[in-house]
């Protein structure tokens, strides 16, 4: 089974550098994390770019989006990983794509096409220098008389990054950028003492004013070829008293075997705990840990305990980093199984099913020094088997 970022012997190195009062909210975060392994990352992006061949005619220039387009930089960046998985494509579909080609080149071929592609879209800033220092008179000619229509593909997009690339790209149409997953600003995918964290503890970086990560934009995903500049710097940034976990926003190959889970299910838990669902959340820590459940069957409970604490069907998104097509078909799944109703409320059945997943939670205790204050303060009475002595409640 793949090892648990949150369990990993370099996490528990970083954990320890937190007070006994902030350990577990530090352990929150690592468990809120949504990890993207090479193999989803470039599956997602290839999906995403046959999708606009499959719905368009014509030739397609398609490029990475590089902080460094002169080509100037020391070292290689994720532009170049890119770059290796946009040559794959252009060998399996040599009729339509063309990667990286020349303006003369897109010229003689009458490119009808561009497809800018990145990992994320956060604050939108990269993708603004790059198409200032990259887009030619030429394109921009042939993008404003519509001869050729521009796309940019992402693993994620926050929505603030995506307006401001958009307001700079005036040739750039929302229904033209094709992203896996979408970011809001308003999202729950971290409980408000998260944030206080990172701005507690990023006084220790050297990045104290990306504390909430570039941007503000507190991303939630971390790549296995690299940690994006917009997660909260604790994770990635060092200082004179902190030690990152991704230093300089590198993934420490001992951690890749933490991104090899084939989805976020494992993030799950900790949505439910913080709606209130505590019985639930711990009950699907157990089957995670058994492997007793399929992935689905977990997004399934996940989406019918949520929206039991009056989470609207259409906020999942705001909740579950997934796909909105998977939130979609999980959402008809509920109803073509009685779980939900036609106006997507829960019904008794669906009740009766979340009623039914709860059950016990015990784990080893790993090594991690806490005090009894800490565990009262921040957990129930029973939690990763520790049981608290001056409490005798129930789950």
């Amino acid at each position: 089974m793949p090892s648990s970022l949150a369990e990993h012997p370099l996490s528990l190195a970083w954990l320890r550098q937190f007070d006994a009062r902030s350990i577990h909210t530090a352990r929150l975060l690592l468990q809120s994390l949504k990890l993207v392994s090479l193999q989803e990352f470039e599956t997602t992006i290839a999906r995403q770019v046959q999708s606009i061949v499959d719905s368009t005619e014509g030739r397609i220039a398609i490029f990475a989006i590089d902080k460094d387009p002169g080509g100037e930089a020391r070292l290689p960046s994720s532009a170049d990983r890119l770059g290796h998985c946009l040559t794959n494509l252009e060998r399996l579909l040599p009729h339509r794509i063309r990667a990286k080609p020349s303006v003369a080149s897109m010229r003689a071929e009458k490119v009808r096409h561009v497809v800018l592609v990145d990992d994320l879209l956060g604050s939108g800033g990269r993708l603004r220098r790059f198409w200032k220092a990259w887009a030619s008179k030429s394109l921009k000619s042939w993008l404003s008389s519509r001869f050729c229509q521009l796309w940019v593909v992402c693993y994620a997009a926050h929505n603030s990054g995506l307006r401001a690339g958009m307001k700079r790209i005036t040739y750039l149409n929302e229904d033209h950028v094709l992203a896996h997953v979408r970011l809001h600003p308003d999202a729950a995918y971290w409980p408000g003492r998260i944030e206080e964290l990172c701005e507690e503890y990023a006084q220790r970086t050297a990045k104290a004013r990306a504390a909430s990560g570039v941007g503000g934009v507190m991303c939630p995903i971390v790549f296995q070829h690299g940690c994006p500049n917009n997660c909260p710097a604790i994770l990635w940034a060092e200082g004179k008293t902190w030690r990152a976990l991704f230093p300089n926003r590198a993934i420490d190959p001992q951690l890749f075997p933490c991104f090899d889970a084939p989805d976020d299910s494992g993030r799950n838990p900790e949505l439910l705990w913080n709606a209130g669902q505590y019985r639930l959340a711990l009950s699907l820590i157990n089957d995670l840990a058994a492997s007793k459940k399929s992935r689905t069957h977990l997004d399934l409970i996940a989406v019918l305990g949520l929206v039991s604490k009056g989470v609207r069907v259409d906020n999942l998104d705001k909740f579950l980093l997934l796909p909105g097509g998977t939130i979609q078909t999980l959402i008809a799944q509920a109803r073509e199984l009685g779980l939900l109703s036609a106006n997507s409320t829960i019904t008794d059945l669906g009740r009766d099913i979340v009623e039914r997943s709860k059950g016990a939670f015990m784990t080893p205790q790993n090594d991690l020094e806490v005090d009894e204050e800490a565990e009262q303060f921040y957990i129930p009475a029973q939690f990763r088997g520790v049981r608290r002595k001056s409490s005798t409640s129930r789950i």
